[in-house]
């Protein structure tokens, strides 16, 4: 309802359910909800990579008394993360400015990745590869079978 109103998009349960089921089964993921009054009013979906937890997504529904739900489930979030031996918790990317506002609330380390490389360590092989790779591709049925066959 939020994503709605506040005009950004959301996915369905349909779409992602099944992946998440999936990845808290082997522990890959965390979904935890807040309730109040013996209502659901908080969900929390967080991935567990590279020894953080790491907030994919969340919702809400407003209730009154000036609870402040998604707070909360994020405090659940970063007390989980340290019971389970998390060296961090990433807040993950910023995003419209209200979620900005609400994610700098924690005053967050900001730490910068280091960006992705490529190093080759075997420049003859890697440059044998590559030349080799579009014809492997190109005929890649043919090597398929010879791997199955075994010859």
């Amino acid at each position: 309802a939020n994503g709605r109103t506040q005009g950004y998009a959301t996915r369905t349960w349909d779409e992602l359910g099944e992946t998440v089921i999936q990845q808290v089964k082997r522990s890959q993921a965390l979904l935890l909800g807040v309730a109040f009054q013996n209502r659901l009013v908080g969900a929390y979906y967080g991935v567990l990579a590279g020894r953080r937890l790491s907030y994919i997504m969340g919702g809400t529904v407003r209730v009154g008394g000036g609870l402040k739900v998604g707070h909360f489930a994020q405090w659940l979030a970063i007390k989980k993360a340290r019971e389970l031996g998390a060296v961090g918790y990433d807040l993950t990317s910023f995003g419209t400015s209200g979620v900005n506002s609400f994610k700098m609330g924690f005053n967050p380390e900001i730490i910068e990745l280091v960006p992705a490389q490529q190093l080759v360590f075997q420049p003859l092989r890697y440059r044998l590869w590559v030349g080799l790779l579009p014809m492997v591709q190109r005929h890649a049925r043919f090597f398929a079978t010879l791997m199955r066959t075994g010859h």
